[in-house]
């Protein structure tokens, strides 16, 4: 990998699952490559096909991804043409043909390339993840009222926070003991649950964290079915589900953003279905992390068209 890393930003509107998603059609989707355009000093350039160059001409788009898309092209092309050196290139173990660059030296540059964007993703999003907590932690804290201090915590999820053990050990229980399943009916999808399942799903506020973790992965899985549908309901023809999709989609969450992946995915969700009241807006700072907040959050489709 290329050490160290080149810090990557990303503007606040671009989610973690929106950003890799971006950095995979960049690196899997479009045709690139590393040339080397100088010895002395020794330099490198990029050439790429009309659709990476496309993903520069985001100017007026309303669309997100096209944003993530502009980033994730430019910080390929930055890190390329300035990041790639002799230190860089020593520091990876590489040394540089005598002759011109062969096709597999170059292509492995840019197998690294991709590896370091990775990583680059990674680490933006869970420092900044790490950061949001830590500030929203502190600002329950400093809520005198309990009960204003626990309708806060409700939330913004931090009463469903578990430990990465507990919510790994939860995705492979619902995943391998619970037998709900997926029922095709012309072009619909239900998930029908077991009774196991219909048990754990309701357990937000249990006390035991293996019971609350289940039933988060429940909900979650309840929420990429519910939203498969109404896609459907509204016209769109999204790739069939089936019980391995949904567990990879959550799987892939948890690895990204780990248990806030699954809490961020269901919360808009439980505000409804438990009745969660929003907190005192006027503190300040309870609405600044309820703002920073709201772009991490999944936006069932049904409410996406919603006026606020």
């Amino acid at each position: 990998m290329i050490t160290p890393t080149p810090v990557i930003t990303m503007p606040d509107n671009i989610t973690a699952p929106i950003a890799f998603e971006a950095a995979d059609f960049i690196t899997q989707l479009t045709d690139w490559r590393i040339v080397q355009t100088s010895t002395d000093p020794l330099a490198f350039d990029i050439e790429w096909d009309d659709v990476f160059a496309g993903a520069f001409e985001f100017d007026g788009s309303w669309q997100t991804r096209d944003y993530a898309n502009a980033y994730i092209a430019q910080w390929i092309t930055e890190l390329i043409r300035t990041g790639l050196n002799k230190t860089s290139l020593r520091r990876m173990s590489l040394q540089t043909p005598q002759e011109a660059p062969a096709e597999p030296f170059l292509a492995g540059l840019k197998e690294r390339a991709c590896i370091a964007l990775h990583d680059a993703l990674r680490a933006h999003y869970n420092d900044s993840l790490t950061q949001w907590e830590r500030d929203a932690r502190t600002c329950a804290g400093l809520i005198e009222n309990p009960n204003d201090q626990e309708r806060f915590r409700s939330y913004v999820g931090l009463d469903q926070v578990v430990s990465e053990d507990a919510a790994r050990k939860a995705l492979k229980y619902v995943h391998r003991r619970m037998h709900w399943h997926i029922v095709h009916e012309d072009r619909w999808f239900d998930l029908r649950p077991d009774w196991r399942f219909e048990a754990a799903a309701p357990r937000r506020n249990a006390l035991d964290e293996a019971t609350r973790a289940r039933a988060l992965v429940c909900r979650c899985l309840e929420v990429l079915a519910a939203d498969d549908l109404d896609r459907r309901l509204a016209g769109e023809e999204p790739a069939a589900i089936t019980r391995e999709a949904l567990m990879d989609d959550l799987v892939q969450r948890f690895t990204r953003d780990g248990a806030w992946g699954l809490i961020n995915l269901v919360l808009i969700r439980d505000r409804i279905v438990f009745s969660l009241p929003s907190p005192d807006m006027e503190r300040a700072t309870s609405r600044e992390i309820i703002e920073r907040q709201h772009e991490r959050l999944f936006l069932p489709h049904r409410m996406r068209f919603e006026k606020p």
